[in-house]
């Protein structure tokens, strides 16, 4: 039985997901014969994950990986980041087998389906922000909260990819301009229809989901990770306000009362052209001949309007949990100040105290006098 928890324990290290995927490759091989074997095997093998989780959290509610003297606290960071990345794969695949059920089309289909897909994209970027304690990668887990942040996430990283496909093509421009076509004047008038027919309902839910996914954010991040969080909600807050003032001003010099009516008409001629805009032409063509600015400036602010809520919120939400981490760390700074020194729960308490960010300045001075009141005494 002791071998079997031993394996149990090694399925988050290097080895351990070989022999995962080493089975999943196993499985795929038995589904030849009958596809409910796959079933089986990788049933067995979700069982055995399920297990590790449980295991890591009674571990990490118990602070078994927490060391004091540890920069960073690295082992306990990455055993929480390797946590959170679990769950996420495990709530992809639930969300992934509910949305392939029968009758599920139109839920998983609506913003409320998408936005319960990016809950999963957030909690495994916030699980891998954990583990390196990496700045960019909890400021995408934040851009995670929203379906506009995700495809952002994806249009960018499609650019990239365009660049490097352009350099092994000998520099053909077909595959780099994902990102930049998007800025468009064309793309920007055609893109803003979606905003426009939409329901404004569907943004207000967005801002919903968002300032909900943010706090979550907030409640799985350790209290010794903090200030760091708080420090990349600041931040984040300053981008996405000098993203959105870009936009205003490049709207203004773009869509001017001299190039407007240019690129409407080319817009016009686009949409006529193109197959794909044939079901809702006669609305498409009476919404484009009624553009101006105001519409580029809408979707601008339905875009960036449920960051900044839910920004806003979460940082008042930091705040209050800093708080109490600091209340709590006081707490156990004085009862680890009441025990006596061969007490064995000395050291449980000194690592509750450090997880809630207690000071350690204030630790330092406290065992340097304690040490000099010892030696006097000697």
């Amino acid at each position: 039985m002791d071998k079997f928890w031993i394996l149990i324990d090694n399925m988050d290290t290097k080895k351990g997901m070989g022999h995962s995927i080493m089975y999943l490759a196993i499985a795929c091989i038995f589904s030849i014969i009958h596809f409910y074997l796959f079933y089986i095997f990788a049933g067995v093998l979700a069982l055995l994950w399920v297990l590790k989780a449980i295991r890591l959290y009674i571990s990490l509610r118990r602070l078994d990986f927490l060391d004091i003297k540890e920069k960073d606290y690295k082992t306990d960071r990455q055993k929480r980041g390797s946590f959170l990345v679990i769950i996420s794969v495990f709530t992809f695949i639930i969300i992934l087998f509910l949305k392939y059920r029968p009758n599920s089309e139109a839920f998983w289909g609506s913003i409320h389906g998408f936005s319960i897909l990016c809950i999963s994209i957030c909690i495994f970027f916030s699980g891998v922000a954990i583990y390196y304690n990496c700045f960019i990668l909890r400021f995408i887990s934040i851009l995670c909260t929203t379906f506009f942040g995700v495809m952002v996430i994806l249009l960018v990283v499609t650019s990239i990819l365009g660049v490097l496909l352009r350099a092994m093509n000998g520099g053909d421009l077909e595959y780099s301009n994902n990102f930049i076509s998007f800025f468009e004047p064309t793309n920007l008038i055609l893109n803003s229809y979606m905003f426009e027919v939409n329901d404004l309902f569907d943004f207000i839910i967005i801002s919903i989901y968002s300032i909900i996914f943010l706090s979550f954010i907030i409640l799985i991040h350790p209290p010794y990770q903090l200030e760091q969080l708080g420090n990349v909600l600041k931040i984040s807050n300053i981008i996405i306000s000098v993203i959105s003032t870009l936009i205003f001003f490049f709207v203004s010099m773009k869509f001017s009362s001299i190039s407007l009516p240019e690129y409407k008409e080319l817009t016009l001629s686009i949409v006529e052209s193109d197959n794909k805009y044939s079901q809702n032409l006669d609305e498409l063509k009476k919404y484009i001949s009624t553009f101006s600015k105001a519409n580029i400036i809408n979707m601008g602010t339905i875009v960036f309007t449920p960051y900044i809520i839910a920004l806003l919120i979460t940082n008042f939400i930091l705040d209050i949990k800093k708080t109490k981490s600091k209340n709590r760390a006081s707490k156990y700074f004085e009862e680890y100040i009441e025990l006596d020194d061969a007490s064995k729960d000395r050291d449980i308490m000194a690592k509750k105290y450090f997880y809630y960010s207690g000071d350690k300045n204030l630790w330092r001075a406290y065992n340097k006098l304690n040490k000099k009141i010892h030696s006097r005494n000697e």
